[in-house]
């Protein structure tokens, strides 16, 4: 991993793995969400129709982590929009404030199973060195 922000999708079992990394929170976060969209759908150069407003306060980073994947999942499964773009600002109580910008689901190009949720297990969201990381699993 580099100094640079990003994300790596990885194969696990039945289910993908997403790590992200990037000098903040809100970075790696962001990260996060577009390693979870890259799961199912190619969004590059999709134009979003729409801004979705977003905010969580959780009270422990794993459940900030949880909240972000159960909304692009929600957003796809209930109203048949994938995330293109994502911004994030922490806010001062350690919550997060932004907006997802959605597109129909249809604007996109598939490419593979539309994720169901995050599991709890082998969860990480933390500091490291000089940068934030996290590594979830999604179950597909």
């Amino acid at each position: 991993m580099t100094d640079q922000p990003g994300h790596r999708v990885l194969p696990h079992t039945a289910d993908v793995i997403v790590e992200a990394w990037a000098a903040t929170r809100s970075g790696c976060l962001e990260e996060l969400v577009r390693g979870v969209v890259g799961i199912f759908a190619d969004a590059a150069g999709v134009v979003p129709t729409r801004e979705i407003p977003l905010e969580i306060n959780a009270a422990r980073d794993e459940d900030v982590v949880i909240a972000l994947v159960d909304d692009v999942c929600y957003l796809l499964d209930a109203d048949g929009f994938v995330v293109v773009d994502v911004g994030l600002d922490e806010t001062e109580d350690g919550g997060f404030e932004g907006s997802f910008s959605v597109a129909p689901v249809a604007a996109v190009t598939a490419t593979g199973a539309a994720p169901k949720g995050a599991s709890r297990s082998e969860l990480e969201f933390a500091r490291e060195g000089s940068s934030w990381h996290a590594h979830v699993i999604v179950d597909v």
